[in-house]
């Protein structure tokens, strides 16, 4: 029983996070696998002869050695890494956006482009785009 449920938890591994647990592996993805999932590792049946305590141990503490970095946490990058990487801001982003959809086409006449409505000042177009492309600010 204990066995079906280790097989199952190493296919999900396996297909959800791309981790090879025999051969103490993660993958980008599954292409980069050895075999991919048509041909996966399975237990093998158990020795025939018998087994020593120290071949055990040695099997352990090498199999400890090459899974420890996969039970790790990760670390959180600091603000300056993060920035450094091209992190950007949510909400600058989103004036960027608001600002490259409101045109102005004359004195007291500004268009929204996502829709072509004219309005009498670009806070309309604002409230206006906030409200009726609510859609598209949160994708941005």
């Amino acid at each position: 029983m204990l066995i079906k449920v280790l097989d199952r938890l190493l296919v999900y591994l396996r297909v959800v996070h791309s981790v090879d647990y025999y051969n103490h592996s993660e993958y980008a993805s599954e292409d980069e696998m050895p075999n991919r999932c048509s041909i996966m590792y399975a237990r093998g049946s158990p020795p025939s002869s018998k087994v020593t305590q120290q071949e055990v141990a040695d099997y352990i503490s090498h199999f400890e050695s090459k899974i420890a970095p996969f039970l790790q946490p990760s670390t959180k990058l600091s603000e300056e890494e993060a920035n450094r990487l091209g992190r950007k801001d949510a909400e600058a982003e989103v004036e960027k956006f608001v600002v490259a959809n409101t045109q102005e086409l004359s004195k007291d006449k500004w268009l929204c482009p996502l829709s072509g409505k004219k309005f009498k000042g670009p806070e309309f177009v604002r409230m206006h785009i906030f409200n009726k492309h609510a859609e598209k600010v949160e994708e941005v």
